[in-house]
């Protein structure tokens, strides 16, 4: 067999059709190598990753998403490195790809529309791959309470009440009534918490409330 069919067969492959054309004594040792490197080269990376982003439809705001990325070769093979994670523009995770899957927990998403970008790197076999799809995040869920600083007052004492909303970190005013029809008074939230002093409680048992009326982050409880 020719110096040149060995290289070509041995490089390239017994299959490839440069074997015909470089074994056959019409291009020099030198041309076979040279393109034995480039065939193999492009080989490399001709099997992109063909990448899948999945998630939830939707979460809520601090509520951890689980994104999770399949990358398959277009060929069957099964890619191997780092999926990295953006939301406009702004990274957000990555995870390592773990038989061509992998997932990341996200909880910083801010309230509204988001299109999240998974970008996988490319390994030996593999070129870059990328897709993209859409998350809602909605308002964090919320719960009030309301306490009284004096349990049984005499009429028209002054009274305290305050108003507890649950995550602590919400922001905005609360509304304090009786039987959701007489309105005592508005607080507004200072480390969850906020507090009005009424005289104006009718005598008798009252159904006193708290409204809370959310906030760009936290709904209304």
């Amino acid at each position: 067999m020719p110096l040149q069919e060995w290289v070509a067969e041995t490089l390239l492959g017994r299959s490839s059709h440069w074997v015909r054309y470089l074994g056959s004594g019409l291009i020099t040792l030198l041309s076979v190598l040279l393109v034995a490197v480039l065939w193999r080269g492009m080989n490399a990376i001709n099997d992109p990753g063909l990448l899948l982003l999945f998630t939830v439809a939707a979460s809520t705001y601090l509520a951890p998403v689980t994104f999770t990325v399949s990358v398959r070769g277009v060929n069957g093979t099964v890619p191997a490195g780092l999926v990295s994670l953006s939301d406009g523009g702004l990274a957000i995770g990555s995870c390592t790809l773990v038989g061509g899957a992998c997932s990341a927990v996200v909880s910083s998403l801010s309230v509204g529309a988001h299109t999240i970008n998974a970008r996988f790197l490319g390994d030996a076999n593999h070129a870059v791959s990328t897709a993209s799809t859409g998350q809602s995040v909605g308002r964090a869920l919320t719960t009030v309470s309301l306490s009284s600083g004096t349990p049984a007052p005499a009429y028209g004492t002054a009274v305290t009440l305050t108003a507890t909303v649950t995550p602590g970190a919400a922001t905005g005013t609360v509304t304090i009534g009786i039987d959701a029809t007489s309105g005592l008074g508005t607080c507004t939230l200072s480390g969850g918490s906020c507090s009005i002093t009424t005289t104006s409680l009718p005598l008798g048992e009252n159904r006193l409330i708290a409204a809370y009326a959310g906030d760009p982050s936290y709904g209304a409880a």
